[in-house]
């Protein structure tokens, strides 16, 4: 009988489908606000182009609009803009 098969190696699965969905979660959270807080510094149609991105890709839209938004922060305080 082989000591890794079995239940041991699914042990720790549940914990981990937790955890990558709380940071899921939390990543949907910071960037819907970061984009409804912002909303002033985008049209109609980049909301909710960010709205698709973000709700219908789960990991890769929220981390693209946050980037995105760092950087464009960070460019406008070295501008004197914000």
């Amino acid at each position: 009988m082989n000591p890794v098969s079995g239940s041991h190696l699914l042990a720790g699965y549940p914990l981990t489908v937790a955890a990558v969905a709380l940071i899921v979660f939390a990543l949907f959270v910071a960037a819907v606000t970061t984009l409804m807080r912002t909303q002033s510094e985008h049209s109609v149609s980049e909301i909710c182009l960010w709205l698709l991105a973000i709700f219908f890709v789960p990991a890769l839209g929220p981390l693209a609009f946050l980037s995105i938004a760092v950087k464009r922060h960070h460019n406008d305080r070295r501008q004197g803009i914000a």
